[in-house]
């Protein structure tokens, strides 16, 4: 049995997620062309590969919570990447929509770059709405180069 400190604290957490969470969700800026959200509120237009995967994970539950629907931002995190895929099919590690990030893409560069979980993050997104695909069509000649 939990005492009554931590189950406060539990509830503290609870309340804080619930109340903040939409500090996540980003508008399109820069060369972001999607609405998207990033892995803390403290980020302001720069997404991380996986983080953008988990992130969702974490903020669909709270939404589907509230009843609410995030699915463009989902949406916008994986289209976000794509754009930024060069000629070879490499993605980017992180996409910064107002600077150039230290991981940009420069040919003959070698640089850390996103991890396959992009494509698990489409069909994550994709299983979740009814398999719907239709709006990764654009994008999905890019995906196949990149994994």
């Amino acid at each position: 049995m939990m005492d009554k400190q931590l189950l406060e604290n539990i509830q503290v957490v609870e309340d804080y997620i619930l109340n903040a969470y939409k500090r996540n969700f980003r508008e399109p800026m820069g060369t972001l062309k999607n609405p998207f959200f990033v892995p803390g509120a403290n980020y302001t237009y720069e997404m991380w590969d996986w983080d953008s995967w988990l992130t969702d994970i974490a903020l669909f539950e709270i939404a589907k919570a509230k009843g609410e629907d995030i699915s463009i931002y989902e949406k916008g995190c994986v289209l976000n990447f794509l754009d930024h895929a060069d000629s070879d099919g490499r993605i980017p590690i992180n996409v910064i929509g107002t600077r150039a990030s230290i991981f940009d893409l420069v040919p003959g560069k070698e640089v850390n770059i996103h991890k396959p979980c992009l494509a698990q993050h489409a069909l994550f997104i994709c299983e979740k709405y009814n398999g719907d695909v239709a709006w990764l069509k654009d994008g999905f000649a890019t995906m196949k180069k990149f994994v």
